[in-house]
C-alpha cells in the first residue's frame, strides 16, 4: 500500500469511528397531540404503539397509563377542553416509529361518547 493510500485509509477509518454508534438507542420524549373538528374533547382513551414506553406524563390534565397486552401503552387523559399536546412520553429510542390509536373519545360537556374518527391523535418528537 502506498503512503497516499495509507493516509486515505487511516483518515477514512478515523472519520467512520467518530460520532455516535448508529446502532445505539436514542432516548427522548415524544408528544401526543390531539386535533379534530367538533365539540371540545373532555376525555380520550388511546394506545401508544410501536415500542416500549418508559413513562407518560400529563400536559396539564388528569392522566393514567398502563401497559396494554404487552404490545402497547394505554393512556387515559381527561380534562375540561383537551386540544394540542395532551401527553408526553419518555421512550428508550426515538428512532422507533411510534403511533397513537384512539379507542374512545368523550365530549367535554357531558362526557357522552363520540365516534373516535371525529378526533385525530398523532405523535411527534418533543422539541427540547
Amino acid at each position: 500500500m502506498t503512503g497516499r493510500r495509507w493516509v486515505l485509509a487511516v483518515t477514512l477509518v478515523a472519520a467512520l469511528s467518530c460520532g455516535d454508534d448508529p446502532g445505539s438507542p436514542v432516548p427522548g420524549t415524544i408528544e401526543v397531540v390531539l386535533a379534530g373538528p367538533g365539540p371540545a374533547v373532555g376525555a380520550v382513551l388511546f394506545l401508544i404503539e410501536g415500542g416500549s414506553v418508559d413513562t407518560v406524563e400529563s400536559a396539564g390534565a388528569y392522566l393514567d397509563a398502563a401497559p396494554y397486552s404487552g404490545v402497547a401503552t394505554q393512556v387515559l387523559v381527561a380534562g375540561d377542553d383537551l386540544r394540542g399536546v395532551i401527553a408526553r412520553a419518555r421512550v428508550p429510542d426515538l428512532r422507533v416509529r411510534y403511533t397513537a390509536f384512539i379507542q374512545e373519545v368523550a365530549d367535554s360537556r357531558n362526557y357522552a361518547l363520540r365516534p373516535p374518527e371525529q378526533t385525530r391523535v398523532f405523535i411527534r418528537a418533543a422539541v427540547p
